[in-house]
């Protein structure tokens, strides 16, 4: 094995980020702020011509599969459904697949996508320096006037 075969892969996303993503997603549908549009019945029997269909399935049997499977994993993302751990991981990665999905097919009416809070992390991250900052200049001061930190403490 290389070592660049041992290196993590660099991704768009961090889990935290997708789960982000996929609460927006669940808050707007929940929120009747976004519209799934599901494919008709004609669609789903053009795919099955093509061949991207099981044959076991009729239109409206493989329609109500989808929504019910849909509807499951909100139901357990959000914590409605009682739900393992995997279930519950798992359920995160199948609604994010659906948005996925659903956006090539411009399925989704509507808008819920946040983006990542660029704004917000570089403020975090400014606010933790500052903090840094403010305590690095009180240990000095501790320091300079010859006082033990352990003055402080009750």
């Amino acid at each position: 094995m290389s070592e660049a075969d041992k290196r993590p892969p660099r991704l768009i996303f961090s889990d935290e980020e997708r789960r982000q993503i996929v609460r927006n997603f669940v808050e707007a549908y929940l929120a009747n702020e976004i519209q799934l549009v599901w494919p008709t019945k004609e669609e789903y029997e053009q795919l099955a011509k093509y061949g991207y269909l099981s044959g076991k399935f009729s239109s409206i049997s493989l329609d109500t599969a989808n929504k019910t499977s849909f509807n499951e994993s909100v139901l357990r993302v959000t914590g409605y459904k009682e739900a393992t751990y995997d279930e519950v991981e798992a359920a995160f990665s199948e609604i994010f697949d659906f948005i996925i999905n659903a956006r090539i097919g411009e399925r989704i009416k509507g808008s819920f996508f946040k983006g990542t809070n660029v704004e917000q992390r570089l403020k975090d991250l400014e606010d933790k320096i500052a903090s840094h900052g403010r305590l690095i200049e009180s240990l000095r001061m501790l320091d300079h006037v010859g006082g033990n930190a352990n003055d402080n403490l009750p």
